[in-house]
């Protein structure tokens, strides 16, 4: 399997297109050229709970001891605000500041930081445990504590994983527009056989279609599941979508060594990169587009409105011997 070398660079990041956090709603704004776009999370500091009840709907923890699969030697990018380098449950392999060369990829907003507890928090006793332990991490900041970004400084987050050789990248956030920068970076990065992961969007009840990456055809589009194994509320729906997996009230990892609960599907697209990272780990000759043809084939069970729904063991199950004839 592939392993990811640094490479340093600098970047000029353009601002024509603008990604923030309101609630857990995708607001769309057309002005000189900017489109608004949210992060697909909705956090809730004040809910705590013990465990995620995410990892036993997916039997991580069985999944671990039977099948001993933890996602070593498998590298995934997490295109966001960065990532707590000092979280005591993280262990982030390396990365790069894509807004700013001369700064840091550490997390100043929490978000990339989240999603990271989910896929690879380490299993020492304390906080949480992810889906991939082993796994290693990297941090691709393309947004701004403030949740600012741009499609040029994406692609070439995008780009950075590509010259990297990432095996998975996780993108989590949204906008309503195909734009030619961002396709093309992903159209790429499919070719070089990188596995493309995005959230589909957490405005169900405003505005409800699929969002950009998600909506592209060689990205896995993920949606959210509620506690009952059904589409939670916000979860934006659509053909597009891949498969539909836990999002709704997952404690994770969070900036200063904390954690909180917060729901989206976001979290959702976390918990496939995990599982995904898992299946590569027991059958590295797999391809990006086995990956998605194989979590299509898995999810034995649909929500009520039709959507295939993650089963992690089926998945690794059905996968580990998987060949494309």
């Amino acid at each position: 399997m592939k392993r990811a070398t640094l490479f340093s660079f600098t970047l000029l990041v353009i601002s024509s297109v603008i990604f923030w956090i309101l609630n857990d709603d995708l607001h769309m704004r057309e002005r000189d050229n900017n489109e608004k776009f949210s992060k697909e999370v909705n956090i809730d500091k004040n809910e705590q709970t013990e465990f995620t009840w995410s990892y036993e709907y997916l039997n991580v923890q069985e999944i671990h001891d039977t099948m001993q699969v933890f996602g070593e030697g498998i590298s995934i990018a997490i295109l966001d605000t960065g990532i707590d380098t000092t979280h005591k449950d993280l262990h982030v392999k390396g990365g790069v500041n894509i807004i700013s060369d001369q700064q840091s990829y550490d997390d100043d907003n929490g978000h990339g930081t989240h999603l990271a507890g989910i896929i690879a928090a380490q299993p020492n006793g304390q906080g949480i445990k992810g889906i991939a332990p082993k796994a290693d991490i990297y941090s691709v900041k393309v947004l701004k504590n403030d949740q600012t970004g741009s499609y040029e400084g994406i692609a070439k987050g995008i780009d950075w994983a590509i010259d990297n050789e990432i095996d998975i990248v996780l993108m989590s956030f949204g906008g309503s527009k195909d734009h030619p920068v961002l396709r093309k970076a992903i159209k790429k990065a499919y070719s070089k056989n990188i596995t493309l992961i995005a959230s589909t969007g957490n405005n169900a009840l405003s505005n409800n279609s699929i969002t950009y990456p998600a909506k592209y055809k060689e990205v896995i589009a993920v949606g959210a599941l509620a506690e009952n194994g059904q589409r939670w509320v916000g979860s934006n729906t659509g053909e597009e979508i891949t498969v539909m997996a836990p999002g709704q009230k997952i404690k994770s990892t969070y900036n200063d060594g904390d954690y909180i609960v917060s729901s989206g599907t976001s979290l959702a697209s976390a918990h496939v990169a995990g599982g995904l990272s898992l299946l590569l780990n027991s059958n590295p000759k797999l391809t990006n587009k086995d990956l998605k043809e194989i979590l299509k084939q898995s999810a034995l069970d649909k929500t009520s409105e039709g959507d295939p729904i993650f089963n992690l063991k089926e998945l690794l199950t059905f996968g580990k011997t998987y060949t494309n004839m």
